[in-house]
């Protein structure tokens, strides 16, 4: 266990198709988000065999398949979740992405300026702090803390107010900063992330006392 938890948060263990059949996508959505810079890879798998350089050029590092984290399984999973609470789908999916060919550029250009919006809301909860350590160690234990966010867009820009509670605490007791008046959603946070905790176990095939 890394410090109570079934495998490192952080490292890099799932290759693009598996983070697509762990996200219940394509595998294409998963590149097209790389290529839009929506997603990031946390590493790359080492290539079985060298690249060939050619004479006189300066030998590169070889750089195989790019390589994600199970934080960026929930980040995908987080965008996806946030996409369908405001009755967007993603682009990747097949029924946008049919329509989006039936539409302008500039109504294009503002579909792709919504989601790049809807990941950088994604990457606080998924970047910022380590309370996916502190929740997968209670879930280990068996009693999931309670982690819960609200969010609300203003003059173009995402707010995320994030609240963590014991496991004593049945439902959310902590309004949001930017108070009640204010529209905005719930985002159950921490049952995505336990969600994705417990899918990416399966998928690695971990069974108590393993560590990876």
């Amino acid at each position: 266990m890394n410090g109570g938890v079934a495998f490192n948060l952080y490292k890099s263990l799932f290759t693009a198709a598996k983070v697509a059949n762990l996200c219940v996508l394509k595998r294409s959505a998963i590149d097209m988000m790389g290529t839009r810079g929506l997603l990031r890879a946390s590493g790359h798998e080492q290539p079985a065999t060298p690249r060939r350089q050619a004479k006189g050029k300066r030998p590169r590092a070889p750089k195989g398949r790019p390589l994600f984290s199970a934080r960026d399984v929930f980040k995908v999973r987080l965008m996806r979740v946030v996409a369908a609470q405001l009755d967007l789908a993603m682009t990747e999916s097949v029924g946008m992405a049919a329509w989006t060919e039936l539409t302008g550029e500039a109504e294009q250009k503002r579909i792709a300026e919504y989601e790049t919006s809807i990941s950088e809301l994604a990457d606080a909860p998924a970047y910022g702090g380590e309370w996916m350590w502190f929740l997968a160690r209670t879930v280990e234990r068996g009693k999931p803390a309670l982690i819960y966010a609200y969010a609300t867009r203003s003059e173009g820009k995402w707010q995320f107010d994030m609240h963590i509670e014991g496991s004593d605490v049945e439902k959310p007791t902590e309004p949001p900063c930017f108070g009640s008046k204010v529209p905005h959603i719930y985002v159950p946070v921490g049952e995505i992330f336990i969600v994705v905790y417990n899918d990416c176990k399966k998928m690695l095939g971990i069974t108590a006392g393993e560590d990876v």
